[in-house]
């Protein structure tokens, strides 16, 4: 999850900056229609970085590989710890901008986008938890399917001051997600 926030806000930061790909849409902070011009550009950056781009240090994004993440809730009556291994995510190239807002002078993004394709995660996993006094333990493939994706960012910031230039340091980030349906195989 780390990773893919990491993606879209460096694409977000790279839709502004000098340096980027010529093909790029570009947007100038004083920009009017600077949230529709975000929402463009970035969509338009994810879709053209499916195979990923060494010049920028990008790897593909469909799919995007995870040698490991981890997922821990709780501790209480209902508490699980997953983790995955070799996870491939797929279909995060089709990602659609439904909404873009950035409040620069409060160094506040948001943002929403949907998938064309259901979004798929294949890879290992194991899994320790429990639900009130029954055990759960498991391990092998797994296959998360996810219908009609809907993912909610939102990032609250402060500026910093590198050299000469000024960027926005993320102190809070959130991801929410929406699914019609979600399968486990």
């Amino acid at each position: 999850r780390g990773y893919l926030l990491t993606i879209f806000f460096c694409l977000v930061g790279l839709s502004v900056a000098a340096k980027m790909p010529s093909k790029w849409k570009t947007c100038k902070r004083s920009d009017k229609n600077i949230n529709e011009c975000l929402k463009k550009a970035v969509e338009e950056a994810v879709k053209t970085l499916k195979s990923g781009n060494p010049s920028l240090g990008v790897i593909p994004l469909d799919p995007l590989h995870f040698n490991e993440l981890n997922i821990g809730q709780g501790s209480g009556p209902v508490s699980i710890n997953l983790n995955f291994k070799n996870m491939d995510i797929h279909g995060i190239s089709t990602a659609k901008v439904k909404r873009f807002k950035a409040d620069w002078n409060n160094y506040y993004l948001e943002a929403e986008a949907t998938l064309n394709v259901p979004l798929v995660l294949l890879g290992d996993y194991t899994v320790k938890g429990q639900v009130l006094v029954l055990p759960i333990v498991g391990n092998g493939k797994c296959n998360l399917t996810f219908d009609n994706f809907v993912a909610k960012l939102t990032a609250k910031g402060h500026e910093i001051t590198k050299g000469k230039e000024k960027y926005m340091e993320i102190d809070k980030f959130t991801f929410d997600l929406e699914t019609s349906k979600l399968r486990v195989f």
